[in-house]
């Protein structure tokens, strides 16, 4: 099968995405003096912009490779969670299934970037588990998503929506409805994603999950490999920025990253969980999957700030690496 037609099956497919929702707010301007008031630059703004980050960023990545994303997570009652979700909609993402909290800010990040260079970030956000209420909305809305589903993708940035209780529970239904499940934990979450089909992780990550630093890559591999083995998981991911990407368990295998000028990797790690979902749901097998996903993340880190990649800027930058997925 080639690349254009393993992206066409991405067509049609609904994967349901649960999470933590941010906006991710961008100023970019010049930087040309210090200021008199404190050794610090002044910034000459010259545009701003608000796009989706966290399990939204995941649920923009479904919608711009040609799936459904129906997105389950918490918004805060407040303008940056109206902002958040309206520009969730305008691009096609189903957003019924998503919590309003009157108790909790909608979690914002403002990167200052200043000839294209991230000189601070501020963030707004609330780390405290859900209320009772607000959690049990939260799976109820969770479950009848996955009911409609192709695949599910649990993407944690340990800001309260996902903890061991939840997250059990959307894998054991998506189990039930014979769906694949695949997550991007924080290492701290690990243990509780046993049952998922595959679990992604970047090498830093991986590295605090076996507590061990400074490894050699085919011993981190080893190590990491053993310890999903021991908490039930069965397939992992290791990404490796510049090096690729390793698939560790039942399917084992490297996937090289593609030669580009990386301007930025925020953002790419919601881009390879998204179209592994994706390709898992178009019933791709994991190997496959993670190579068109490691190309999808080429397209991504040549940008400044998060975006999402198309179908025809994978296909274009895979054909101009002379790369046969």
């Amino acid at each position: 099968m080639s690349l254009e037609r393993e992206l066409e099956s991405f067509k049609g497919k609904t994967v349901c995405v649960i999470g933590d929702l941010m906006l991710d707010e961008y100023v970019w301007g010049r930087a040309a003096r210090i200021s008199p008031e404190a050794p610090v630059m002044v910034l000459e703004a010259q545009r701003n912009g608000r796009v989706p980050g966290g399990a939204a960023n995941v649920a923009h990545n479904v919608q711009a490779l040609g799936g459904r994303a129906l997105l389950v997570g918490v918004a805060g009652a407040d303008e940056p969670g109206e902002a958040l979700l309206g520009s969730l909609r305008d691009i096609g993402v189903d957003t019924s299934y998503v919590v309003t909290a009157t108790d909790r800010l909608t979690t914002r990040k403002t990167r200052i970037i200043a000839q294209h260079q991230q000189v601070i970030r501020v963030d707004w956000e609330e780390r405290n588990d859900l209320t009772t209420l607000t959690a049990e909305a939260l799976v109820e809305r969770a479950t009848a998503a996955i009911e409609r589903s192709d695949a599910v993708v649990l993407s944690d940035y340990r800001k309260g929506c996902l903890n061991q209780q939840r997250v059990q529970a959307f894998v054991a239904a998506s189990r039930d409805t014979a769906i694949p499940c695949v997550a991007n934990p924080k290492p701290a979450a690990l243990p509780w994603m046993s049952g998922t089909s595959l679990v992604s992780v970047n090498r830093v990550e991986a590295s605090e999950f076996v507590g061990a630093n400074d490894l050699e890559l085919s011993e981190l591999i080893s190590l990491t490999e053993s310890r999903l083995a021991e908490h039930g998981i069965g397939q992992g991911l290791i990404t490796l920025g510049e090096e690729g990407m390793h698939l560790c368990g039942t399917v084992r295998a490297h996937v090289p990253a593609l030669r580009v000028e990386v301007y930025d990797t925020a953002g790419a790690g919601d881009t390879v969980i998204a179209t592994i979902g994706l390709g898992l749901a178009a019933g791709l097998d994991v190997l496959t999957a993670a190579r068109i996903a490691s190309v999808a993340a080429g397209c991504v880190v040549r940008h400044v700030g998060v975006v999402v990649p198309t179908p025809d800027e994978v296909v274009s930058l895979a054909r101009s690496a002379d790369l046969s997925v």
